[in-house]
């Protein structure tokens, strides 16, 4: 017999997709939030201080609410 999952969930729709992100600014830290939730592979590149988007206000305990 033959039986098909229910459960399985479909293949994401960027998967196998590798997305270099140079961003220093929110729009682009979010956009590449949104193709890893797609399912690319993100790979993010960060001035060695850390990216800007960490430090914007406002903040809470020391840390970005936008991170």
């Amino acid at each position: 017999m033959n039986e098909t999952s229910t459960n399985s969930s479909p293949a994401p729709v960027l998967g196998g997709i590798r997305v270099l992100d140079l961003s220093h600014q929110y729009s682009g830290a979010n956009a590449a939030a949104i193709l890893a939730d797609l399912g690319a592979d993100v790979v993010s590149v960060e001035h060695p201080k850390g990216s800007p988007v960490r430090t914007m206000l406002p903040k809470k305990d020391g840390t970005s609410l936008w991170w």
